[in-house]
């Protein structure tokens, strides 16, 4: 069973923790850390708690005075174009999102510079969307089956 920490800081409205828990539960992942998401509309205001360092904080590109309140071995920015995972596009219920740059990832390996194309089933903001992918890489997860059972 899994031997990482998964923490997700979210507005209740934005509602990502239901379908990532029922995706790791279909795809159980195993590593070793913690992983910090901070949701696409989450700010400090939110919580005003004492936050957990974390070995992975992935959280949105535009986020600057965000990152300032965590301490993190390794930051993963998301949603700009110049972002480690960033959509290249959308077409239809089809949304590509693009990994950037090679970035380690809590079980061990690394998540490799590449494009994947993931049906949308439901409707789902795509930013929203792109946090979810972008963390269950980071978590381990393997390409081809977010491809083929995405979380949303």
């Amino acid at each position: 069973m899994a031997a990482y920490d998964f923490l997700l800081l979210e507005r209740p409205e934005e509602a990502l923790a239901a379908p990532l828990h029922r995706w790791l539960a279909r795809h159980p992942l195993s590593g070793h850390g913690r992983l910090i998401l901070i949701s696409p509309a989450w700010a400090p205001s939110d919580a005003p708690i004492t936050h957990p360092a974390s070995s992975i904080l992935l959280l949105p590109g535009d986020s600057n005075a965000v990152a300032a309140h965590f301490q993190a071995d390794c930051m993963v920015s998301y949603g700009g174009r110049k972002d480690s995972f960033s959509i290249s596009s959308m077409e239809g219920n089809r949304l590509s999102v693009a990994v950037q740059r090679e970035l380690p990832n809590l079980s061990g390996g690394t998540v490799e510079e590449q494009e994947l194309v993931l049906p949308m089933h439901h409707p789902r903001s795509p930013l929203a969307a792109l946090a979810m992918v972008g963390s269950l890489l980071l978590l381990g997860a393997d390409p081809a089956s977010l491809m083929a059972d995405p979380p949303f």
